[in-house]
């Protein structure tokens, strides 16, 4: 029985407050009784058959202290909602996930069904190249109005709903604390710019004011590929928190796609093993576009609908990428995006990763690169060309 009202969502949080008791147990519970509030009236010769005792002491101290309407205007005086698996509003997506949860605390807005919902997710301490690469994915999805979900973490999550925002595209954090708490917290900027934004949110299921736990990342994660149609993995190391999400992804029957790495680079590592065990492959923005209205032609429609600009690019640091032929002069582009080089420096560069064996080998990719027109050498100095 799904409700839209005031007084059961302050019952519902009430539930969902109560210690010792956890989602399987409220589960059972709203089984038995039709209303949240009925479940706070009932005799406890009705309750404490689907309670361990520990769990009927807690439920009992919580009737008797909780001050069901005062403790839910505390929240809705800072701006959040909490809604129930049972409210009106709480996302059809996550009601149909494995161990869905039984209820969520919003701060903002939550992320249109009508639209396609795309999980940017990555390794927290990514290269110069990962970023290049999840800015130009998410310039290619905010000129579609297609909207990014992520944890708001460091790295590619951060840098991802950065774009957003700086395009006035939608993007929504899933946060592994309370909604009130900002994690990490060099992330406050990020976290008010998307509170500001009225076509933002924030969202966690755990209370607001909950600390950031390791448990919690795992549970936040199942919620970020939950409420996405797709989930984007932009470099992933071999063993990463990523690659939690993909399998949970994976179990919802989620589309996952990765972005391919250098075979060198361990934070290419977790995305080419992705691909080799069947993952898409996203090596362009415009292909990916390509492939989500493929994939949702209802939800493509109404991106097609809206007032959408043309998605007109430069020659980007991606198409860049596409047309070099080895990681050597990969590499090359990758050195010459933080700053001019001249070729000694260079040389040094790639010798200590292994990459080129002589300054003979590394003149010849210098001189491909300059007639490729990606690079250009004045007075010594080797630049990029913009």
């Amino acid at each position: 029985m799904l409700y839209n009202n005031k007084k059961d969502e302050m019952y519902g949080y009430w539930l969902h407050n109560i210690e010792e008791i956890g989602n399987k147990t409220r589960e059972k519970l709203l089984e038995e009784f039709i209303t949240e509030q009925e479940l706070y009236q009932a005799k406890i010769s009705k309750i404490e058959m689907f309670l361990t005792k520990q769990q009927l002491l807690s439920f009992e101290k919580s009737r008797e202290s909780w001050n069901v309407e005062k403790n839910y205007e505390t929240i809705q005086q800072k701006s959040i909602r909490f809604l129930s698996i049972r409210h009106m509003e709480y996302p059809e997506e996550l009601r149909t996930i494995p161990d869905p949860p039984m209820g969520i605390y919003v701060k903002g807005k939550l992320p249109n069904s009508k639209a396609i919902r795309v999980a940017v997710i990555g390794a927290r301490n990514c290269s110069n190249y990962g970023k290049a690469v999840a800015e130009e994915f998410v310039e290619a999805l905010a000129s579609k109005q297609i909207q990014v979900i992520s944890g708001m973490a460091y790295g590619i999550d951060g840098i991802s709903q950065r774009k957003c925002l700086k395009l006035k595209s939608s993007t929504f954090a899933v946060l592994g604390s309370g909604v009130e708490v900002c994690y990490p917290s060099e992330n406050i900027d990020l976290y008010h710019m998307i509170l500001e934004n009225e076509q933002c949110g924030i969202l966690s299921e755990l209370p607001p004011y909950y600390k950031p736990k390791p448990q919690f990342f795992a549970m936040r994660n199942r919620i970020i590929s939950g409420l996405s149609d797709v989930v984007l993995v932009i470099e992933a190391k071999s063993k990463s928190g990523t690659l939690i999400t993909v399998d949970m992804a994976l179990e919802q029957g989620r589309e996952v796609f990765a972005v391919p790495g250098r075979v060198l680079d361990a934070l290419s590592f977790g995305c080419n093993k992705l691909i080799d065990q069947g993952a898409q492959i996203a090596y362009d923005p415009n292909v990916f576009l390509e492939r989500l209205f493929e994939l949702f032609p209802d939800k493509a429609e109404y991106h097609k609908k809206g007032i959408i600009k043309n998605l007109h690019r430069k020659t980007s640091n991606f198409d860049r990428h596409a047309q070099v032929k080895n990681v050597s002069q990969l590499q090359i582009l990758e050195e010459l995006e933080l700053k001019p080089l001249i070729v000694e420096d260079l040389y040094q560069l790639l010798s200590e990763k292994s990459l080129c064996e002589s300054l003979s080998t590394l003149f010849q990719e210098l001189l491909e690169l300059q007639l490729m027109e990606l690079i250009y050498c004045k007075q010594g100095l080797y630049f990029l060309k913009q």
